[in-house]
Order: C-alpha cells, then structure tokens, then sequence
C-alpha cells in the first residue's frame, strides 16, 4: 500500500501507526535522578484527557538507571470507577527498555483513553528500588501533555492498602510529585488535520493521475 494511502487509513480510523504518531512519554524522568523515599505504598498520578489518546506503554523509575532490584506492577486507573483499565509488570533487572529515567514495557496492543477519561497512573514500589518524592516542592519529572491532549491533575495519591487496590489518600502536590509511575502515549490527530491531509492526498491523487495519462499518451500514439 502506498506509503501516503497507509498514513490516510492510520489517521480516519484513529490507529496509532508509526508512519505518522509520535510518542509522547506523560511524566519523563531527567537521566541521573536518583531515589529520596524508600516505602512501599503505591503512589499514584493524575491526568485527564482532553483529546482521545493510545497508550502504547507504560514505566517505572529507576533510580540511578543501573537496574530495578523487584518488579514493579504499573496500572492505569478510571479515576471516576476506580477499576485497573492497564496493567503490565516491569521486570526486575536491566531487560525493559530504558529511556531517561524509567523503564518502560510496551503494551501488547494500544489502549485507547477517549477524551473526558479522568486517570491515575499507579505504580507499585518498594523500599529498595524507592522512588522520588518532591515533598511539595517544585516537580522533577516534565510533564508532556501531547499537544494538549492531556491535563495533568491533583498532588499525588498514596495506597495504605497495599498493591492492586486504588490509592485514596491525596498528597499535597504538585502534579508531578513523585518519581514512580509513567506512560507513553500517542496522540489521535484532530479532524481538522484529518481533513487536511485527506485533501491533500487527494489533490496529489488527481495530479499523479494526470502525470500518468501524459506518460501514456505518447505510448498510444505510437502503437497506431
């Protein structure tokens, strides 16, 4: 399938292709950060969605980038319903994928997060690998909300509860609080720009249509 034809499918049916999506990590951790607080409650962040979003993996930081010692559960949850929508595990050790500060497992197919979901990315941590803790002072982490696509929300929240159960307790701030939980995500383009580019392609269809009937005429003619 044509390259350009490929990149019309991908965007009128909302399919994060690589041709044309670019990746977008929520929460990046700066290289070299190092952990602050050493428990074992799960803490989580959160985020809104303004515009319809895949996500295409998820993370946890890892203090130092030498290694996590435990595997780390990372959810998403509906904030609203409080239900796990996203779970994977990052490995203990160096074999997920580093990228600045966290390692991220991809998902085995894109999750999509329609516009209006209100989420907290959750990850599960202990007192060995630890975590990064602002204690209400200014975030380390930078926030990248794709274009608008996100919001991020809230202080933080901790669990009291233990691992696979939603964190209730709220935190003080700011929205990037700690250094635990990320994901990555791509974009669904706006239909003002899906309109474009089908415009686009199809004026360069009808041009490339016409360069091939002058290429052929010539052929024609000379037959007869």
């Amino acid at each position: 399938m044509p390259f350009l034809s490929r990149i019309l499918l991908a965007l009128v049916f909302g399919v994060p292709a690589g041709l044309w999506a670019q990746v977008t990590i929520a929460y990046s951790v700066p290289v070299g950060a190092t952990s602050n607080q050493f428990i074992s409650n799960p803490l989580g962040l959160d985020f809104d969605v303004n515009r319809p979003v895949y996500v295409v993996s998820v993370g946890v930081f890892d203090s130092g980038q030498d290694g996590l010692a435990f595997s780390h559960v990372v959810r998403i949850y509906d904030r609203n319903t409080q239900a796990s929508v996203v779970m994977e595990t990052i490995p203990a050790g160096t074999a997920a994928a580093l990228t600045d500060g966290s390692r991220f497992v991809a998902l085995a197919v894109p999750f999509l997060l329609p516009a209006g979901f209100q989420g907290s990315i959750v990850a599960e941590i202990n007192v060995t690998d630890g975590n990064g803790n602002t204690h209400g002072g200014a975030g380390v982490s930078l926030q990248n909300d794709g274009g608008g696509a996100l919001t991020f929300v809230g202080g933080g929240r901790v669990s009291d509860n233990g691992p696979g159960v939603y964190p209730l307790r709220l935190d003080g701030g700011p929205a990037n609080r700690y250094l635990a939980g990320t994901f990555a995500f791509t974009a669904v383009p706006e239909p003002s720009a899906v309109a474009l580019l089908g415009f686009g392609l199809a004026i360069a269809g009808v041009g490339a249509g016409c360069r091939r009937r002058k290429l052929a005429a010539p052929q024609n003619q000379a037959a007869r």
